[in-house]
């Protein structure tokens, strides 16, 4: 293995180290979110709750896409480096 080679696989390693553990969040994230509109909150308040809570989980499913997609493609690149040897 490259110096160069070397160097870029122990950078890879360590993201996809730091990776991991976000993986894990964003999962969390996504049970954490509610589901269901209070009772309590009706008409326009509702309304808003409902779309702001859409919006939220929208934005989290994308967050949660994105990092599993860096953890994978990183794990990928890590043992394309790993195995030119």
């Amino acid at each position: 293995m490259t110096p160069q080679d070397a160097q870029l696989l122990a950078a890879l390693e360590l993201q996809h180290a730091a990776l991991g553990p976000l993986v894990a969040r964003s999962a969390r994230m996504q049970r954490q979110l509610a589901t269901v509109v209070p009772a309590e909150w009706s008409g326009p308040a509702r309304q808003a709750f409902a779309l702001a809570m859409r919006a939220v989980a929208a934005s989290v499913d994308y967050a949660d896409e994105t990092v599993r997609s860096a953890f994978t493609l990183t794990g990928a690149a890590a043992r394309v480096v790993a195995s030119r040897g």
